[in-house]
C-alpha cells in the first residue's frame, strides 16, 4: 500500500514534471518504465495479494487520471519469448518468470496506441540500445 500511494503522490509525479521540463527545452524523453507499467503491476498486486482496503481506490485513480492527462510520446516494450525470458531471468538470479503476470502485461500493453514492440531474442546491450534508438527515430520523424 505504502508503495502505491509513494507513486501516486511522489514518485510518478516528479517524473512527469521532470519530463514536462526537459520537453519544454526540446529534449525527447525515453524512459524505460513508465505511467502505463507502474499502474498495470499495482493492479495486478492488489488482485494477487488480495488486498480489499477501499483506500486503495485512491492512489489507483491519481494514476489512472495522471496516464489520461500525460500519455508519453513512446513507449518501447522489449520483448522475448518465454524461452528466452526463462534463461535471462536464470542468469540474473531472478528465478522463474511468473507466466501469468508476463503474458497479462503483455496483453496490457498491447492494447496501448503509442506502443513500440522491440523483439530482443539473440541481441546484446549494444544492439539493443542501437535498436531502441532507431525505432525512436524512426517514429519521431
Amino acid at each position: 500500500m505504502l508503495s502505491i500511494y509513494l507513486d501516486a503522490f511522489f514518485s510518478i509525479p516528479l517524473k512527469l514534471v521532470l519530463t514536462r521540463l526537459l520537453r519544454y527545452f526540446g529534449c525527447f524523453v525515453i524512459s524505460e518504465e513508465y505511467l502505463n507499467s507502474t499502474i498495470f503491476d499495482h493492479i495486478y498486486l492488489v488482485i494477487d495479494v488480495g488486498i480489499r482496503d477501499k483506500y486503495v481506490l485512491i492512489p489507483l485513480s491519481v494514476l489512472g487520471s495522471l496516464l489520461n492527462k500525460y500519455t508519453p510520446d513512446i513507449t518501447i516494450v522489449l520483448k522475448a519469448g518465454l524461452p528466452e525470458l526463462r534463461r535471462r531471468w536464470s542468469i540474473r538470479g531472478y528465478g522463474e518468470p511468473e507466466l501469468r503476470y508476463v503474458l497479462l502485461q503483455n496483453a496490457f500493453l498491447d492494447k496501448l496506441d503509442y506502443v513500440l514492440h522491440v523483439d530482443t531474442l539473440g541481441m546484446g546491450v549494444k544492439d539493443t540500445l542501437h535498436r531502441i534508438l532507431d525505432e525512436v527515430l524512426k517514429h519521431s520523424s
